[in-house]
């Protein structure tokens, strides 16, 4: 992982929520609005990273509140952390799988 990567805070996305966002990996989005984020391949656009072996790595950036003189706004970056949901079936017990042993060797 990239150094100016690993260290950022890490933002909990579902795999919707990180693809829901916009891709900017090589600009950065119009209208400044507080909140607003999106995803950048930092790296993609880097040939001369590239060929030294960098691999682009994830980010995801955010627009912050304004500057105190309102020229600016503050940029926040975050390490996406892509969640997926636990397996909630419950796994068969010894019985069950006894019952679809017989079961099966009767329809053979």
């Amino acid at each position: 992982m990239k150094a100016n990567i690993a260290h950022l805070p890490r933002l909990r996305l579902t795999p919707a929520q990180f693809f829901e966002l916009p891709e900017y990996s090589c600009t950065y989005p119009t209208g400044t609005t507080t909140g607003k984020r999106w995803r950048r391949l930092d790296g993609a656009h880097d040939h001369s990273f590239i060929r030294r072996g960098g691999k682009p790595q994830w980010m995801i950036g955010e627009y912050g509140e304004p500057t105190p003189d309102g020229k600016s706004v503050k940029l926040i970056w975050w390490r996406p952390v892509i969640i997926v949901p636990a397996l909630t079936v419950p796994l068969p017990t010894y019985q069950d799988l006894d019952i679809m042993h017989r079961v099966a060797e009767r329809v053979a």
